[in-house]
């Protein structure tokens, strides 16, 4: 978690420095190689001890003779151009001898004031973020200084791309931030958000703290709200306490005021539309980790199925199943940990309610699977989006060419990727794959498989036309009528109609984000991504 740090005051308990490591601080500073927390270690030192003070500026007015005349000997005798690097040096010298002797000056005078020199303005707003946690921030050119690590100030942009992220500000407003995001500060008592799904805590001090996205403009009058944003669907006020103003930013511009339990969504014509409030859709909290959903199978009728995790829409997201030719199609087996599910393969699947990660953001899943030996396979075990328009992404178990033996695969957007390891043997095998959101060299996904906790070799088997250089496309659609939400045991293509052969699965996991080799083993032994706290 970053912070901003707490200044030190004169008169408190500081632990002096050794005399030679007071020297050594005082020539690294003089030479501006000091690092941030030695700087802040030496600065205390100075504040509360006269002795360490005199000692600084005896050296400092040293310090300076000695390069002047350095630099005077150097000018006399170097023929030639001078190097940039040295250039560089020396105007970097120069700069710390000016704020050495401006010190010494200042404390002669009995007040310290270097920290003027290195400390930037107070952040508009602070950063904590979960473990696990990709994000970036960048800053306006007009910047005289740059802000503390992990601090926010005007024309900032905050770009997470996966995970999630606490926003503190300095008129108390509290933000959380589900990545992918991108969020730029525009001064304290505002914000716009291009892409992302923030919750945001406005206390009455602060009422008027507005947030923008590209077609929506939403000004608090004492609440609390949750903003959507997405380049692929229409952007969402959700108010939960106290009201807002909402106006849409495109055609007739309508606006309106929102109280709680009321929520907008806007249309092309400018209108806003009503929708039914979903405060599940937003964190309210930072969570300690990556959100997660998990499908445990523990249920004995499908249609009950719970799914437990740390996602916030986790409490909302049912289950059906479809096209059952008779009761026992879809029914229980003994899992790898307590039960599982079975498909007999005679057509029948289980959608839910759950639009699943759309676009290119990163994303994991991992599951257990049992196959029956000397089966052809090649059938999807768990996808959504739009599977007839090739914007879809899913995993499941293929045919290898190679051997004719039952393999792992995966799709975005037909680039289909195989493993090498074999699964048709009759045992419970872990399967896991991490799309971190980037791209290889060959312009495909990159995604990391795993078998039972090992890499597993992925292997291009299929792949549609790449755009202009070379680069494959990830832009699973999860928003128009033709996307279907997370299914299991769905075909592949055209209409719905499930799988033709019998596959047996347990104890799913779906991560918005990529996970590590470290999380895989820990689902492989505790059935969690993390590990139980001990004594558990």
């Amino acid at each position: 978690m970053h912070r901003l740090e707490t200044l030190g005051r004169k008169g408190d308990r500081v632990t002096p420095l050794p005399a030679n490591e007071l020297d050594r601080r005082i020539h690294a500073l003089l030479d501006g190689a000091i690092t941030g927390e030695e700087h802040r270690e030496l600065e205390s030192v100075l504040l509360s001890d006269e002795s360490a003070r005199r000692r600084y500026m005896g050296l400092a007015a040293l310090h300076g003779l000695l390069e002047i005349e350095a630099e005077q000997r150097s000018n006399t005798v170097r023929q030639g151009p001078v190097p940039v690097d040295l250039v560089v040096f020396r105007q970097r010298r120069r700069l710390f001898r000016v704020a050495a002797i401006s010190a010494a000056a200042v404390l002669l005078a009995g007040a310290f004031v270097l920290r003027l020199l290195f400390v930037p303005p107070p952040a508009t707003a602070t950063v904590a973020m979960s473990e696990g946690t990709i994000f970036t921030i960048s800053h306006a050119s007009t910047l005289a200084k740059p802000p503390p690590e992990g601090a926010l100030m005007p024309g900032s942009t905050l770009r997470i791309t996966q995970g999630n992220v606490e926003l503190t500000f300095g008129s108390g407003v509290k933000a959380i931030v589900q990545g992918p995001e991108n969020l730029t500060v525009i001064d304290h008592r505002s914000v716009a958000m291009r892409e992302g799904v923030a919750w945001f805590h406005v206390p009455a001090a602060a009422t008027g703290f507005e947030v923008r996205t590209p077609e929506l403009r939403v000004v608090d009058l004492g609440t609390e709200f949750g903003v959507i944003a997405r380049p692929d669907a229409a952007d969402e006020v959700h108010v939960f306490k106290g009201k807002v103003k909402a106006e849409a930013l495109q055609g007739v511009g309508e606006s309106g005021v929102l109280t709680a339990n009321q929520a907008r969504s806007t249309f092309v014509s400018g209108k806003l539309r009503e929708t039914k409030p979903a405060p599940e859709r937003f964190l309210t909290k930072l969570p300690s980790g990556m959100p997660y959903l998990h499908w445990g199978f523990e249920e004995t009728d499908p249609a009950s199925f719970r799914v437990s995790g740390t996602h916030p829409r986790a409490k909302a997201i049912t289950a059906t199943p479809r096209a059952a030719a008779h009761p026992s199609a879809l029914r229980g087996v003994s899992g790898r940990f307590g039960r599982g599910l079975a498909t007999d393969g005679t057509g029948a699947f289980l959608t839910t309610n759950w639009e699943g990660i759309g676009g290119n953001s990163p994303r994991s899943i991992a599951y257990w699977i049992r196959l029956k030996p000397g089966v052809s396979y090649l059938d999807p075990v768990v996808g959504w989006g739009e599977r007839s328009g090739l914007r879809s992404f899913f995993a499941g178990v293929d045919h290898s060419n190679r051997d004719g033996r039952a393999v792992s695969l995966v799709s975005f957007e037909n680039v289909w990727y195989e493993g090498t390891t074999h699964l048709d043997d009759g045992a419970w095998h872990h399967i896991a794959y991490a799309y971190t959101g980037g791209r290889l060299a060959d312009g495909g996904p990159e995604v990391l498989g795993f078998v039972d906790g090992k890499p597993d070799s992925l292997r291009l088997v299929i792949s549609s036309e790449a755009s202009p250089g070379g680069v494959h496309p990830v832009n699973t659609d999860t928003t128009s009528h033709d996307a279907y939400p997370l299914t299991l045991f769905c075909h592949l293509y055209g209409a719905p109609d499930g799988i033709r052969n019998p596959v047996e699965i347990d104890e799913l996991f779906v991560f918005p984000g990529a996970i590590t080799a470290e999380q895989v083993g820990n689902l492989i032994r505790f059935n969690r991504p993390d590990p139980p706290p001990r004594g558990r």
